[in-house]
């Protein structure tokens, strides 16, 4: 029971951390009309996990960084392994994100490599010069989960 909780827990982290953005000032709003070149633009430089909500069977999970460090050193401690979140910190310079190629579907943030078969959807909601939100909503297992993801820039 406890690992298939803790499997449960690890899985809804990495999709609530698997890449996104929240925006919480009005500077600079995008409002949808940016083309591509102009997102790239703004997206550019390092971007820091601030919290998060993630919607899953009915629940509605808040993250924030303080929570966020809490799971990780239980999840390290029952793991007996370091934990790293992909993108806690996203660091986006030229066509990489993290080192990672990258590109942009209108609204969506491609990663290279990711199989877009499994049904996981990185829409960028809003963009400022300070902050930025990211929605992914994807099915695991049939479940529907959606997570808006605050970050800010550093």
């Amino acid at each position: 029971m406890k690992k298939n909780l803790l499997r449960l827990l690890a899985i809804m982290m990495v999709a609530m951390l698997s890449v996104g953005f929240a925006s919480c000032s009005n500077d600079d709003d995008d409002n949808g009309t940016s083309s591509s070149s102009e997102l790239i633009n703004k997206l550019q430089g390092t971007w820091e996990f601030q919290d998060g909500t993630e919607n899953i069977m009915g629940m509605t999970i808040t993250m924030d960084r303080s929570s966020l460090s809490q799971i990780k050193a239980q999840m390290e401690q029952s793991m007996g392994e370091r934990v790293e979140f992909w993108d806690e910190i996203l660091t986006f310079s030229g066509s990489k994100v993290n080192g990672v190629n990258y590109k942009l579907d209108g609204r969506k943030i491609v990663l290279e490599g990711i199989d877009e078969s499994d049904g996981i959807t990185v829409s960028i909601k809003s963009i400022s010069s300070s902050t930025l939100v990211l929605r992914e909503e994807f099915n695991i297992e049939e479940t529907e989960l959606t997570a808006d993801m605050n970050y800010s820039k550093k």
